[in-house]
């Protein structure tokens, strides 16, 4: 799986960190926080990605959970690739996920469904 520092460096290649900030609307102090943390907030993702033409929503999925302590982050990280690698389903078609909870089918607890809606 991806990962949101990764997306900032291709945004570096061949970029100073102001520039980078400037292209972004963001103050140099935010760019280095990200190098420092490891990680890009999701709005940061949403941004990068957009300036480097990549798919904004999937990025910020990403973002979002790399911020998630574990055991959340993994689970997340997992649905996103199965989420992704179909093509952002219930963006791109006409099945939506839900969680187990959210439809009532407690059978598998944390598992995603992907339900025609």
């Amino acid at each position: 799986m991806k990962n949101t520092i990764g997306l900032l460096r291709v945004a570096l290649t061949g970029r100073t960190t102001n520039e980078v900030a400037e292209l972004l609307g963001v103050g140099a102090t935010v760019v280095t926080m990200w190098k420092k943390a490891g990680r890009v907030s999701p709005e940061g993702a949403a941004k990068l990605a957009l300036l480097l033409g990549e798919p904004v929503v999937e990025w910020v999925g990403i973002a979002a959970a790399e911020a998630l302590p574990e055991p959340k982050r993994s689970w997340l990280m997992r649905h996103l690739t199965a989420l992704f690698a179909v093509g952002v389903v219930g963006l791109t078609t006409t099945m939506t996920p839900y969680t187990a909870d959210a439809k009532g089918l407690s059978s598998q607890p944390n598992t995603l469904y992907y339900v025609n809606s």
